[in-house]
Formats: structure tokens, C-alpha cells, sequence
């Protein structure tokens, strides 16, 4: 059994302010990011073997402290059983994207979504990832842009920018997650567009799966965002979606 921290529902208030504000924080400061290397081997050396990433038994005990709605108190029953794929990786299936909703949404393209793990109870939550509108709440968009920013298949590896590695569990395990989903590029948001990311409003986007990986020290890969600790009162409390 993984001991996951429980959620703090209470204290948990996040939002994405608090999740970018270590990107441009000094490394050395308390909450500043690591990119994996010979400093943040050092941070994080420990005595003894770590654990093996299992991704199905920490999803089990991420959920167990947090529930779901009335109608799906159980959020586990959002997820079908997991599947290994490249580089570590796991990808849970979303349910409710069954054979009948594949098949209504035939022409929908897939696309990626970095996620930081802060957003990932919110998300099964709700069932939809949320767009990004309020810079104020330090939300990544462009002027004028809003929208759920998702990379195509062409370009997924850089969805992968947008996760951070977390010692949640302070096991010496890493874990980080984003979203499999398919959007409909008819509704797409093109309007003064330069980048190479896709932007859609929220109702055109479907989550398809999970994907979730957790790395030891030996696994972490050069250059992988990690945080130096779990913060608690960071995670995105679903009662707050607005």
C-alpha cells in the first residue's frame, strides 16, 4: 500500500500561481524547482533502496483520501485498469470515454496535456480539464487566448515541459502526470495564434486516459523538472472550480 498524503481539505487552495511560481524561483530558495542532475542527486540522496514505482497502487491511494462528487463518490471508478507504455509511463483509461462516445467523436483529434500533480484530484473531480482565462490567477495564456493549450501528436513530447516531478510520497519515488484526450479542431481558437499548441474551449475537449509515471533517483531522465517537496495547501481543491 502506498501512503500518499492525505488531502487537506481544509488547508488546500491552489492554484496556478503557486504551481509556476517555482519555475522562476532560484533553485536554491526553499520552493524553487530542480532539474535532475548531479544538485538535485545530492538533495535527494537517501540511505537504502527505494521502492518500485507502482502506478496503479499509488492512483489507490491518492484517491482514497479523495472523493468525488455525489454521483461518483468512488473518483477510482473514472479509471479503467492501467497500461504500461514508453519511457515509465502508465496510462489509466478515462471509462466514460467508451465505445459509443469513440465513436461519436471519430473525427476528434488526439492531443496532450502536461498537468502539474496539484491539478490532477480537480480533474478527475470534475471530469474536464479547466481552460486557462485569469492571468491573475497565474494562469499561462495568450492575450486574448482563452482556452485548454494542448500539444498534437506532432509535438507531445512538449507536453511534457509542462509536468513537474513531485516526491509526494517522500519514499524516494517521483511521480508526474498528463492527460491523454481528443479535441474537436472545429471549435479550435486560431485568432491572432502564434504558437504551435493547440487552443480549445473546454467543451471541446475529451479526456481519452491518465498517464501517469513514477521514477526512483536511477530513473529520473537529465533535465526533469522536480520539486523539492509536497505542498499541501498547493493542491487545487475541487470545491473551488469556478
Amino acid at each position: 500500500h502506498v501512503l500518499v498524503p492525505e488531502f487537506a481539505a481544509e488547508a488546500a487552495r491552489g492554484i496556478p500561481k503557486d504551481w509556476n511560481r517555482p519555475d522562476t524561483m532560484p533553485q536554491s530558495s526553499e520552493n524553487g524547482q530542480l532539474f535532475w542532475g548531479a544538485n538535485a542527486k545530492d538533495f535527494f540522496k537517501r540511505s537504502g533502496p527505494s521502492p518500485r514505482p507502482d502506478p496503479g497502487q499509488f492512483l489507490v491511494g491518492f484517491l482514497s483520501s479523495r472523493p468525488g462528487p455525489d454521483s461518483t463518490p468512488d473518483l477510482l471508478q473514472r479509471l479503467g485498469p492501467p497500461m504500461r507504455q514508453d519511457s515509465g509511463w502508465v496510462s489509466f483509461p478515462w471509462n466514460d470515454f467508451d465505445a459509443k462516445r469513440q465513436e461519436e467523436l471519430q473525427n476528434w483529434r488526439r492531443a496532450w496535456h502536461g498537468s502539474k500533480l496539484e491539478a490532477l484530484y480537480s480533474t478527475i473531480y470534475h471530469g474536464q480539464l479547466k481552460e486557462s482565462s485569469n492571468q491573475d490567477r497565474g494562469e499561462r495564456l495568450f492575450t486574448g487566448m482563452p482556452g485548454v493549450y494542448v500539444h498534437k501528436d506532432k509535438t507531445a513530447h512538449k507536453a511534457d515541459n509542462y509536468v513537474r516531478f513531485v516526491p509526494l510520497c517522500d519514499d524516494g519515488i517521483f511521480w508526474a502526470a498528463k492527460w491523454e484526450v481528443r479535441v474537436d479542431r472545429a471549435r479550435a481558437i486560431e485568432k491572432g495564434k502564434n504558437t504551435d499548441q493547440w487552443v480549445q474551449p473546454a467543451a471541446s475537449v475529451q479526456l481519452v486516459a491518465l498517464w501517469l509515471c513514477g521514477r526512483t533517483a536511477e530513473d529520473m531522465r537529465p533535465n526533469d523538472a522536480v520539486a523539492k517537496k509536497w505542498n499541501p495547501q498547493h493542491e487545487a481543491n475541487p470545491k473551488d472550480w469556478s
